[in-house]
């Protein structure tokens, strides 16, 4: 960070760095102007992506995924839907709970799965309906996959 000062008697501008070692020179004049408008640049950049990352949820790593496993009638894939409550939920006409309607179809198989999962007003998963399919356990996705690090279900 640096500061400007602006000295009257001597019609000089000095920029003074603080934070930094002792003995370092300070700027006058135009030198100075520049100096301050590069620390004032590049404290606004910081500022600017600061909010952007509050803004878009940059920087977290953290997942705020609802998983469901469907498996389609008629195939032996099973299908991992992601749910995100703050994105994907629609408020029921009611206004006393939320909904979300998913339409999910394996590589090899012909028939489309459609999920219908409903939340409370806390957006807590309550109840489902599934159209061409069955809703399944993660557990079964796991096996078929072989894989044993992935999210966790709300099931």
């Amino acid at each position: 960070l640096m500061i400007l000062s602006y000295c009257n008697y001597s019609l000089k501008f000095e920029a003074i760095a603080l934070g930094a070692p002792l003995g370092r020179p300070r700027a006058t004049g135009q030198q100075a102007i520049m100096e301050y408008n590069a620390a004032t640049q590049e404290y606004r950049k910081a500022e600017t992506m600061n909010f952007l990352k509050s803004l878009f949820g940059g920087g977290r790593n953290e997942d705020r995924g609802l998983y469901f496993y469907v498996q389609p009638k008629m195939c032996k894939e099973i299908l991992r839907i992601r749910v995100d409550p703050l994105n994907d939920l629609s408020q029921t006409d009611d206004g006393k709970g939320y909904w979300c309607r998913k339409v999910a179809s394996a590589a090899r198989c012909p028939f489309q799965a459609e999920i219908e999962l409903y939340f409370d007003k806390n957006k807590r998963f309550k109840d489902s309906s599934v159209e061409n399919g069955e809703l399944v356990s993660e557990a079964a996705w796991v096996a078929q996959r072989g894989d044993r690090n992935q999210p966790r279900s709300p099931l």
